[in-house]
C-alpha cells in the first residue's frame, strides 16, 4: 500500500506499507513481516543556512513475528521491532522573523533508532502453566543544537565574527534486558497459586559537548557569574 501527497511549498511527501504472512508448517509454524516508510516534507525556512523547508522528516521501520506450536501443550513466539527516524532540521519559528522562519548558523538535525526483541514460551505442565519471557531493548538518539547565541553570552568575541558557529551536539544509547519466569496454577474453586522470578538490567549512556572555533573568553563576564 502506497500513498503520496503535496505538502507545504509544493513539496512531495508519501508513505508505503507492506505485510507478508509466510506459513512454514501447516497449523504449527508461521512468520509475519510488516514494514513501513514515511516522508513528511518540511515547512520551516532556515534563513540562517539558506535552506527552505529544512525540517523534513523521514521514518521507517518493520516488525517480524513468529509463532511456533512445538506440541499441543507448548508454544513458542518471538517478535522483533525496528524503527528509525531522521529530521533534517528541528522545526520551530523565531519571534521577530516572518511566519514559519528560523535563523541558525548551522542545521539542527535529529536522529533516533529503536530496537525491541521479545521471546515467549508457554507450556502446560498439568499441575501448572509455565511461562517464560525474555526481552531486549536498544534506543539511540543524536541531535545538534545551534548554541552560537548562548556562547556569545560567555565569551567576549562574538560568535558571528571571526569565530565559527557554536554547535551543541548531544546523544545517547540505552540497552535493556529483562527476563521473567512464572508457574501459574490451574483455576480452582478454593486455592490458586503463582510463583516466579524476574530479572532486569538497564544501561544508559549520554554525551554532550559545546564546540566552536575562534572564541576568546571574557574574564569579566565569567567573573560576574561567580
Amino acid at each position: 500500500e502506497t500513498a503520496g501527497y503535496i505538502g507545504h511549498d509544493k513539496q512531495l511527501g508519501g508513505d508505503a506499507k507492506a505485510m507478508v504472512n509466510v506459513p512454514l508448517l501447516k497449523d504449527r509454524l508461521a512468520v509475519r513481516f510488516v514494514g513501513y516508510w514515511r516522508r513528511d516534507p518540511g515547512y520551516i525556512d532556515n534563513i540562517g543556512i539558506g535552506r527552505d523547508n529544512s525540517n523534513d522528516h523521514e521514518a521507517a521501520g518493520g516488525r517480524m513475528m513468529i509463532d511456533w506450536a512445538l506440541s499441543p501443550d507448548t508454544t513458542l513466539s518471538a517478535s522483533a521491532l525496528y524503527q528509525r527516524m531522521h529530521v533534517g532540521d528541528i522545526g520551530y519559528q523565531l519571534q521577530g522573523l516572518a511566519p514559519l522562519q528560523k535563523s541558525t548558523r548551522l542545521a539542527e538535525p535529529n536522529t533516533g533508532r529503536l530496537n525491541l526483541e521479545n521471546l515467549r514460551l508457554e507450556s502446560n505442565l498439568g499441575f501448572a502453566k509455565l511461562i517464560g519471557i525474555a526481552g531486549y531493548q536498544y534506543k539511540y538518539f543524536a541531535q545538534t543544537a545551534d548554541a552560537s547565541s548562548t556562547l556569545t553570552t560567555f565569551f567576549g568575541q562574538a560568535v558571528g565574527g571571526a569565530a565559527g558557529p557554536g554547535a551543541y551536539p548531544e546523544g545517547g544509547t540505552l540497552h535493556g534486558y529483562t527476563a521473567e519466569l512464572r508457574l501459574v496454577s490451574p483455576t480452582g474453586p478454593h486455592f490458586e497459586w503463582l510463583a516466579g522470578a524476574y530479572y532486569s538490567n538497564r544501561y544508559e549512556k549520554a554525551t554532550a559537548q559545546l564546540d566552536a572555533e575562534g572564541l576568546v573568553s571574557n574574564p569579566n563576564l565569567l567573573e560576574d557569574r561567580k
